[in-house]
């Protein structure tokens, strides 16, 4: 009970509070008794709610099309756990809350299928619904990771939790695939320094996963530099997207 002027002494119940954290609703009978209608107002400072960010989306097979009931989880920028719900067996769908004052990491994850990584930021404004197509682990799969954090200019890992590597650490633990890692830069800079660095960055990845207990010859290393991109290297954003690491299912 907020207290008056909002609540009345009328039959009053079913609180929702908006996910902006400020506009709520509730039925009341104030002005019928007996006859419930809805009511909408802002909450009062004091009783505000923690603003969150609404996601939702569907898990498929790349394939077929058809639904999976797959892991969906929401971990926080150091890797700590969040939330976690499984996509409906029947359409694969899910909904998803978190705060909307801070980036978060989805990672979406189903056995004998590759894994879904994306970092989320609520002050940029999400789509209203993602239908996720996950590919099965199969000889010719091929991965991308945009988000394999190297220092700049670098091929040192950076230091802080590094969501996709760490997924696709646990799901090669759960399978016998051998993949080949390939680096890939942006245009910047001479073809020769960014041949090597692509190809120290993809070496880097290979240790990475070692040192989580993945065989070394169940992975290879390739570097192509500046030479595949997969965008334009005219914007900041096609630059970020040409910096990627793939990993490709070869056996």
């Amino acid at each position: 009970n907020l207290g008056f002027p909002i609540n009345s002494n009328g039959d009053e119940n079913s609180l929702q509070v908006f996910p902006d954290g400020r506009t709520a609703l509730f039925a009341t009978d104030r002005d019928a008794p007996g006859n419930l209608d809805l009511w909408q107002f802002e909450l009062p400072g004091h009783a505000a709610a923690e603003s969150v960010a609404l996601w939702r989306g569907e898990v498929r097979d790349a394939d077929s099309a058809r639904p999976i009931q797959a892991s969906v989880q929401v971990l926080d920028s150091l890797g700590n756990a969040m939330g976690m719900q499984m996509s409906s067996p029947v359409d694969g769908a899910f909904t998803l809350t978190f705060p909307a004052t801070e980036r978060v990491i989805l990672q979406i994850d189903e056995e004998g299928y590759g894994f879904y990584s994306k970092t989320l930021d609520p002050l940029e404004g999400q789509e209203p619904f993602v239908s996720i197509r996950l590919q099965p682990l199969e000889i010719g799969t091929v991965l991308v990771l945009n988000d394999v954090r190297f220092e700049r200019s670098s091929s040192a890992l950076d230091a802080r939790f590094q969501p996709d590597l760490e997924q696709l650490a646990r799901t090669m633990l759960r399978s016998e695939v051998r993949i080949r890692i390939a680096g890939h830069t942006d245009g910047e800079g001479s073809a020769e320094r960014n041949q090597l660095l692509s190809e120290e960055r993809a070496q880097a990845v290979a240790q990475f996963l070692e040192a989580y207990g993945i065989a070394t010859d169940r992975m290879e290393t390739v570097g192509y530099g500046m030479s595949q991109p997969i965008a334009s290297n005219d914007t900041a954003e096609g630059r970020a997207r040409n910096r990627r690491t793939e990993i490709e299912i070869i056996q």
